[in-house]
Parts: structure tokens; C-alpha cells; sequence
């Protein structure tokens, strides 16, 4: 077996090259050849040309590996479309065997490599390395993204996502990128007291490419810690609606290139969206209330992002306005019912509140709160692990 070079398993690691295939045996070969240790089966696999066009829409990949299984020439047929979308991507045919004219005919549509599956523990290392160029690896400068999900409206999840992004800055130093992807209210723009002439909508809209220059020149600044990328509802409300775009991973790119830090708001985004969001983040928050239906709703985010491929370890639960006494559903009974352990945030009404009705952090309305101090203890443990990685995120 080859051992695959430091310059593919980097890129390997960064961008999440993709296989389609139906066959488990294709996946087992891809997996030694890459030296995963069985993570490629369960992270990187779409079963369909189908499923991999909607995962490549939304999230950016260097490189796709295609089965073109016992129908060549259909899957051939098939796959030039989704080429055709995806220029920068590199599509790489695995084929049952080696044949001239489907060969050319691959060639033809734009596959960049053509590799008999036999030969995949021999050679796959060494066609990614040729095929990844090396400028398309992110710089080690690239900012850390915490994605904020919630199981209902009100529960508390742009306070929490807000309160985050300054407390990074306060414990960091360096400004944090906020970006409200509340394209329905428009929360973050609405809790700070925020508007703008442009926004998030104004960025996937860009007729040239999305990059952090336009980033940094789009979002608005909020005291001195953070800059806010303001979502289609504050900047023109009549915009409101389902956020739909094939430039989402662009947009997550830059985003994440343009500042240490960032913070999504991300609230009812739909499964795709919220999945793409939880790939490019290093850390998926998703809050809840102990109450049935945030719970129901809770554990089906939260397993969804799995079956996504986002590591479990990455996903943190949050119940806010926790409280010991009168809770409808016991802590211990939602942890159970989720499958995960669950940080909690206090049931500290009049310091929300206050911040919200004033437009202001908690730093400003309620410093010394319990409210903002559990949620300064979520934010250094989140940055913790973005900078440091291992256990970081253990409750306890």
C-alpha cells in the first residue's frame, strides 16, 4: 500500500474530497489508499450523482472521485452537467476497466484523471497530489467559525450567538466576524440596533468572485470588537424568504478567511444549509429549551449533521433558560433522550431582556449576570477548542 504524502493528506483534510459510489468495496480501497482509518466511509461518501450535486453546491471541494460502476457511458452522460457547475473542482473517474473511447469520452466532458479502480491503493495518493494545486491550501491564518443552530424561534439562540462573538473578542483581542443568516427577521441586526445598505444577500449577489476583501468592505462594524455581516431582512426587508443560493460555499470561504473568529446566526436554515454550515465550522452550538418539541427538534438537527458527516464532537447542546425547579422535561431525561450531554444556560430573564430592549451585549446591560457569566465560560471553552483541539468541550 502507498503511504500518501503530507501535501495530500492536508488537502485531504481541508477540503474533503469526495467519493460516488454504491459499492463498499470502492469505498474500503479509497480509504486505505488515503490512509483514514475507516472516517472516509462514514464523512465523504454520496451514494448519487444527485446527492453529490446538491453536496457540492453548497460546500466546496478540490477533488471528487467518481464510480461510474457497470454503466459507463450513462454515468458519463450524466456527470457532465455537474462538471460543468464545478469548474474548479477536480473530477476524477474510477472505472471497472480500462477502455480508450471511454476514456476520451471522459476526457472529453472535463474528468481531469481516469484510474481503473485496481490500481486505487497504487496510484490515487499520487493523482491527488498532482491534481490539488498547492495554492488552493487555505492559509493557517484562515479564521475559526462557531455555528449557532436553534430548535425554535425564541429560544434564546441569537442572544447566545451574539454574547458568543463578543466574549471571543474579549478573551482574544482580536475583532470577531458576526454573520446573521436570519434571512427570515433578521435577529442579529435587530438585537444591536443594527442597519445597513448591504449585506449577505449583497454578497452572494456579487457579479465577480466572493472573496474576503468584499467581505470586510460589506459588513458593519459594532463597537470595537466585532463587525457584523447583516442578513437580507435588515438590510431590505422585503427581501425576506428562504435563503437559496449555489455560491454558499464560496461565500463560507471568504467569510471564514476575513477574520480570526466568526459566529453564524443560523436559524431555520433547512437540513442542506445547516449541514454545509456545520462542514465549514469548527463548532456547531445547537440551542434548545427543556421542553418536548425543542428536544424532538433538537435530536433531529443534531443527528442529521451526523448523518452530514460532521463529527460529534464538534456539536455542542445547549439548553437555555435552564432552570432546577419546574422544568417541564429534567435534564438528564433530554441528555437521554438526544444522545449527548448538554451545557446549560440559566434562566435569567431580566438580563436578557435588558440587553435586548437597549440594544446592547451583556457586557454593557448586565455584566456581572449569571447569564453572562455561563455564557463567557461557553465561549472560552469554545475557543479552547479551536485553537487547541482535544477535550476542550467536556462538560463537567
Amino acid at each position: 500500500m502507498s503511504v500518501p504524502t503530507k501535501s495530500v493528506e492536508r488537502a485531504f483534510d481541508i477540503y474533503q474530497v469526495l467519493l460516488m459510489t454504491e459499492e463498499h468495496s470502492t469505498v474500503s480501497a479509497v480509504a486505505e489508499a488515503l490512509s483514514t482509518n475507516g472516517e472516509f466511509s462514514s464523512h465523504r461518501v454520496c451514494r448519487t450523482l444527485q446527492q453529490l450535486d446538491t453536496r457540492l453546491a453548497y460546500s466546496p471541494t478540490a477533488a471528487v472521485l467518481v464510480d461510474i460502476g457497470a454503466q459507463p457511458k450513462n454515468a458519463l452522460a450524466a456527470l457532465e452537467p455537474i462538471i460543468a457547475r464545478f469548474p474548479e473542482t477536480r473530477f476524477v473517474v474510477l472505472s471497472n476497466q480500462h477502455a480508450e473511447g471511454l476514456m476520451l469520452e471522459a476526457m472529453q466532458i472535463g474528468v481531469r484523471h481516469f484510474l481503473v479502480k485496481q490500481s486505487i491503493s497504487n496510484n490515487l495518493t499520487d493523482v491527488l497530489n498532482r491534481l490539488i494545486p498547492k495554492n488552493t491550501l487555505r492559509r493557517s491564518s484562515q479564521g475559526r467559525m462557531v455555528t449557532v443552530l436553534s430548535a425554535s424561534g425564541g429560544c434564546g439562540a441569537t442572544t447566545i450567538a451574539t454574547n458568543i462573538a463578543h466574549e471571543l473578542h474579549l478573551l482574544d483581542g482580536e475583532k470577531t466576524l458576526l454573520v446573521d443568516f436570519d434571512t427570515y427577521f433578521g435577529g442579529v441586526g435587530t438585537y444591536l440596533g443594527l442597519t445597513g445598505q448591504y449585506g449577505l444577500l449583497d454578497v452572494l449577489n456579487h457579479p465577480t468572485a466572493i472573496d474576503r476583501d468584499l467581505i470586510q468592505t460589506t459588513t458593519i462594524p459594532y463597537g470595537s470588537g466585532l463587525r457584523v455581516l447583516l442578513s437580507p431582512a435588515s438590510t431590505n426587508f422585503r427581501t425576506t424568504g428562504p435563503l437559496t443560493s449555489d455560491r454558499i460555499g464560496e461565500a463560507l470561504t471568504a467569510i471564514t478567511d476575513a477574520s480570526r473568529f466568526v459566529v453564524a446566526d443560523a436559524p431555520r436554515m433547512g437540513s442542506v444549509l445547516e449541514s454545509a454550515l456545520a462542514r465549514a465550522s469548527t463548532v456547531t452550538v445547537i440551542v434548545f429549551q427543556l421542553c418536548v418539541k425543542d428536544i424532538r427538534v433538537a435530536k433531529f438537527i443534531r443527528n442529521g449533521l451526523l448523518e452530514e458527516g460532521v463529527d460529534a464532537s464538534r456539536v455542542v447542546m445547549v439548553a437555555n433558560r435552564f432552570r432546577k425547579r419546574h422544568a417541564m422535561v429534567g435534564i438528564e431525561d433530554a441528555a437521554a433522550v438526544i444522545g449527548d450531554r448538554i451545557w446549560r444556560l440559566p434562566n435569567d430573564y431580566k438580563p436578557a431582556m435588558a440587553a435586548q430592549n437597549l440594544g446592547q451585549l451583556l457586557a454593557d446591560a448586565a455584566p456581572r449576570s449569571a447569564l453572562r457569566r455561563d455564557i463567557t465560560q461557553l465561549a472560552s471553552k469554545l475557543l479552547q477548542y479551536m485553537l487547541v483541539g482535544s477535550d476542550a468541550l467536556t462538560i463537567g
